[in-house]
């Protein structure tokens, strides 16, 4: 028992620490593209969830993953993000027409700008932001919406396993990346959205993560 308690902390660190070394080879040897993307797939969700004749705003773009495989049947993308001018380079080589990249603060930048939106994509995005409900309330009043107010989100989940808890609870690191403001309960989730008019329409536990297709409630003013 007592061996256990002074070495509990030390694996769970390590636990932590090759979790996070795992996914830095793992896309070393996969083309500096992480298998995960393969694997879960999760830019089909966000396809499936949206109609051809959107235009759809993918925010924290990244890459352009999700972006481009929403460019292969929807009517129009903006990919907005924050990059370095090697990443920017990269988006720019692989620009396609459907695809119109913005280089931005999404906290910051004036979405008014844009053309109407049906739908905003935030894959993996919220739990960078400190300030969600500002973020997420300025979206919703700025945005020139089309019919839709369709909002598609992925988060990671607090919940996804025992142990992540049991970091917590000891104090350690439990987070999947050191940039992440929050990992998700449900309610928490939930709760942050509707303080900014946005509902659940319906979810999908995948691989530790939440995955949320979202409605604007229509109490929001927008700007003309």
């Amino acid at each position: 028992m007592v061996v256990g308690k002074v070495i509990i902390k030390p694996l769970l660190t390590a636990h932590t620490i090759l979790y996070r070394f795992i996914g830095v080879y793992a896309s070393i040897i996969n083309g500096r593209v992480h298998p995960k993307h393969r694997i879960i797939n999760y830019s089909k969700w966000f396809v499936d969830n949206t109609e051809s004749s959107w235009t759809v705003l993918d925010i924290g773009c990244g890459s352009g993953m999700v972006s481009r495989e929403l460019a292969k049947k929807v009517r129009l993308v903006y990919g907005l993000d924050w990059y370095s001018q090697s990443i920017w380079s990269e988006l720019e080589y692989n620009k396609c027409k459907h695809i119109r990249y913005i280089l931005a603060d999404a906290t910051q930048y004036n979405y008014s700008k844009l053309e109407k939106i049906d739908c905003v994509v935030l894959s993996n995005v919220l739990e960078h932001i400190l300030d969600r409900g500002g973020f997420l309330s300025r979206l919703m009043k700025t945005i020139r919406w089309n019919n839709s107010k369709r909002i598609l989100i992925r988060v990671p989940m607090l919940e996804r396993g025992w142990e992540v808890l049991y970091k917590k609870e000891l104090g350690l690191e439990y987070r999947l990346d050191d940039t992440h403001k929050i990992e998700y309960t449900f309610k928490q989730l939930e709760d942050e959205l509707l303080q900014a008019s946005i509902e659940i329409v319906s979810f999908e536990i995948r691989f530790g993560e939440i995955y949320a297709v979202c409605n604007g409630l229509n109490n929001v003013k927008e700007v003309k």
